[in-house]
This record gives structure tokens, C-alpha cells and sequence, in this order.
């Protein structure tokens, strides 16, 4: 994603106050979490500052792939990092 869609989408995350966060387990087992603030922290990289579920956290520690979805639903337009 470019540093300028980037910054699109955390600003819509910033408006929104909220993110989802996909991540699946080594079984492939999915889940979906919902986090806060999603912040810039390069030009090319992202990290949600406020809350993570357990489930996700341990998801991460078998399976580094992870999905964030930014999704404002009033003009159903969004991002997925």
C-alpha cells in the first residue's frame, strides 16, 4: 500500500475509532478482533496503540500474517492493511 493510502486510512480509523483485526491460528482457525487507535509509524507501516484481544496476540505468535480492515460504514468505503 502507498504512504499516501496509508495515511488515508488512518485517518478514517481516526474519525471511525476503531479498527478490525484478522488473524488465524496454526490450525488456519480464524478470528476476528476489533481494536483502537490505529497510528502511522513510517511511511509504509502501521501499529494499533490500544487493545488486543489474547487470542489475537498468541494467533500472532504462530502466524505473523495479520489483516486490518478500516471500514467506515456511512459511505461504506474502507482499507484492508
Amino acid at each position: 500500500m502507498k504512504a499516501g493510502k496509508i495515511t488515508e486510512a488512518v485517518e478514517m480509523a481516526h474519525r471511525i475509532g476503531w479498527v478490525f483485526v484478522a488473524t488465524a491460528d496454526s490450525e488456519r482457525l480464524p478470528h476476528i478482533a476489533a481494536a483502537g487507535k490505529l497510528e502511522s509509524q513510517d511511511r509504509d507501516m502501521v501499529a494499533i496503540t490500544e487493545w488486543f484481544c489474547p487470542a489475537t496476540l498468541e494467533n500472532l505468535q504462530q502466524n505473523r500474517f495479520a489483516a486490518i480492515v478500516i471500514w467506515d460504514r456511512s459511505s461504506d468505503t474502507g482499507f484492508q492493511i
